[in-house]
């Protein structure tokens, strides 16, 4: 029977360079360690070319996506970025006149998109966003005019 020998390495230099040694030679000797708990899952965004924006469920440990009952209508959503700190999702669109950033409140329980604002990002072709997190500024590409255009965090919520 396997000897289960975990332990976690918090100190970093050093000790943790000793700490990382003593469970390569734990392994060796045949221990077990025990694997990362594989149940939690994050949300993840998929737009679709039929004007939907969904919600999935991302389980990194054992590589899926599982579909859940949320989504939402955004014309043409081309790319999406999370708030670094509150559950909001900014989406560029590629509407049918001129492109758009969407902003989304997610319930972080469910998966589910509520619209809480829209600013027009002043061109065609909105394929592609940036937030820069010290600033707060989203940064959108509008391919169709070869422009970029910058919007304040908080006027897209």
């Amino acid at each position: 029977m396997p000897i289960d020998c975990s332990f976690t390495v918090t100190q970093p230099g050093r000790r943790g360079a000793l700490a990382a040694l003593a469970l390569a030679a734990a392994l060796l000797a045949g221990c077990t360690v025990p694997m990362r708990d594989c149940a939690r899952t994050d949300l993840a965004f998929v737009g679709t070319e039929g004007g939907q924006l969904r919600t999935v469920r991302l389980n990194t440990c054992a590589g899926t996506l599982s579909p859940t009952d949320a989504a939402v209508a955004v014309p043409k959503p081309r790319w999406s970025v999370s708030h670094p700190i509150l559950p909001v999702l900014y989406v560029a669109s590629d509407g049918a006149k001129e492109g758009s950033v969407q902003a989304f409140a997610i319930d972080r329980d469910t998966g589910a998109l509520r619209k809480t604002g829209e600013v027009g990002v002043g061109g065609r072709g909105t394929t592609h966003l940036w937030l820069d997190a010290p600033s707060m500024t989203l940064l959108a590409a509008n391919f169709g005019r070869g422009r970029t255009s910058s919007v304040a965090g908080n006027a897209a919520r």
